[in-house]
């Protein structure tokens, strides 16, 4: 894994797919969230955002657009639907960790929780997609204080972003706020640390690629 350490010291191909644009929902939460947590500087982030704008196409807007929009400023808040009412699904977790993640990873979390939930992978290890686009997936994962992942490597490339607790591999620790990098050249198996869960976001383009009996065991399946 190659370490991207906090700051302005994304290699150009990082920049790259990061600033791909805003249309891939999957990207754009994951440098939202990037934002939130201060994994790079203002100064990245402007430039990031400013990429991701200038990759939106234009849309046209009704000549009343600003009317109707100070309009629903001013309306009366909406009653409480429904599908927020609702009880809580056995897919949704109340895992007290989730309330320091950045606000907006929540919204998408309890977005996720309501349409599928999370899985368990393995090893007490959960993960729950919450945005895929173009091939491209983010999902969050929580890591048992001490567990380690499967041995594996990637088709394609993964950013991880560690959001609580912290994490090791052979090249390094990663703590809040580091954000790291793999593609089909790097094998390896993250740790978490033993003093508390740790969750990270994951940035993927293809999955992961399974190596030992549970790469047989993919191959077989076709995944």
């Amino acid at each position: 894994m190659i370490r991207i350490e906090n700051g302005p010291h994304l290699d150009d191909e990082s920049r790259a797919m990061l600033a791909s644009g805003r249309a891939n929902a999957a990207v754009a939460l994951f440098v939202d969230t990037l934002m939130d947590v201060r994994g790079v500087d203002e100064r990245l982030g402007e430039r990031l955002s400013g990429a991701m704008l200038e990759a939106e196409a234009p849309a046209a807007m009704r000549d009343d657009a600003l009317a109707r929009a100070l309009a629903a400023i001013d309306a009366p808040a909406a009653p409480e639907s429904a599908a927020k009412r609702r009880p809580k699904r056995s897919g949704q977790k109340a895992w007290p960790e989730l309330i320091r993640l950045p606000p907006r990873l929540q919204d998408a979390i309890r977005e996720a929780e309501r349409d599928a939930g999370w899985k368990s992978i393995g090893f007490g290890i959960q993960s729950l997609a919450i945005r895929k686009a173009d091939g491209v997936t983010a999902e969050v994962m929580r890591i048992p204080p001490g567990a380690r992942t499967p041995v594996h490597t990637h088709r394609g490339r993964e950013y991880t972003l560690c959001l609580v607790g912290g994490f090791s591999d052979a090249r390094g620790s990663y703590g809040p706020g580091d954000l790291s990098f793999a593609d089909p050249n790097v094998t390896h198996q993250p740790i978490a640390d033993e003093d508390g869960p740790c969750y990270v976001l994951a940035l993927t383009e293809a999955g992961l690629q399974l190596t030992g009996v549970m790469g047989v065991v993919q191959k077989l399946l076709g995944l």
